[in-house]
């Protein structure tokens, strides 16, 4: 290493030595290493009563143990302070526990505000019946019924049932679906597809050593 023409004192002797760096600020390294060791002193002030005191390490932040508990009940009390509520009810106008709350605990009120929430846009959907495919009394009568019910379903809040003639969507045949949202395909179509179904998963089951739950 180059040496530097500039000459320091020690920190922990005294001594003077010539810089091999310009940082340097100990003649050896036994120096540097007995003034790391030797212990800091550093002097703190209480924030709670206000004495000066000889510091343990840097997280020692009270003189005692007395103003360490006063601190801490200070900030429980200040947790334990309830805010002023100004919130009410959307729906009936009561006062509410949180001011972030918004609707009470009434179930009327709840049941209200889910409704408008979530509201359900339903699109009435009318099947064209084809001129070959005429609906007989049977189909009549039931879509009756699915009326009938659909009343009940509208008071708890649930979709309605739509029921009529369409399309297979395998075969393409026409036939009667009770709830056409969901049923889309006739009963012979679908017994074949789930033989299909259920032929493909012993199949996969039977390759990969597994037992499937029909």
């Amino acid at each position: 290493m180059k040496i530097v023409g500039k000459i320091g004192t020690c920190k922990n002797c005294g001594a003077e030595f010539a810089k091999k760096i310009s940082k340097q600020t100990f003649c050896t390294k036994k120096c540097r290493f007995e003034f790391l060791k030797k212990p800091t002193i550093q002097i703190g002030v209480c924030p709670v009563c206000g004495k000066s005191f000889l510091k343990r390490n840097g997280n020692h932040l009270f003189c005692d143990d007395n103003c360490w508990f006063k601190h801490t009940d200070s900030k429980k009390q200040i947790k334990t302070q309830k805010t002023v509520v100004t919130a009410t009810c959307v729906i009936c106008g009561k006062l509410l526990d949180r001011n972030n709350q918004k609707v009470c605990s009434s179930p009327e009120c709840i049941k209200e505000r889910r409704k408008q929430t979530h509201k359900y846009h339903y699109r009435g959907y009318q099947p064209k019946k084809p001129s070959s495919v005429k609906l007989t009394p049977e189909m009549k009568a039931r879509i009756k019924e699915i009326k009938e019910i659909n009343k009940l379903r509208e008071s708890m809040d649930l979709r309605p049932i739509s029921a009529g003639i369409i399309q297979c969507r395998m075969c393409e045949r026409d036939f009667f679906s009770e709830d056409i949202t969901r049923v889309k395909m006739c009963e012979p179509c679908k017994e074949a597809a789930n033989e299909i179904e259920t032929e493909n998963l012993a199949a996969g089951g039977a390759k990969q050593n597994r037992r499937w739950m029909m």
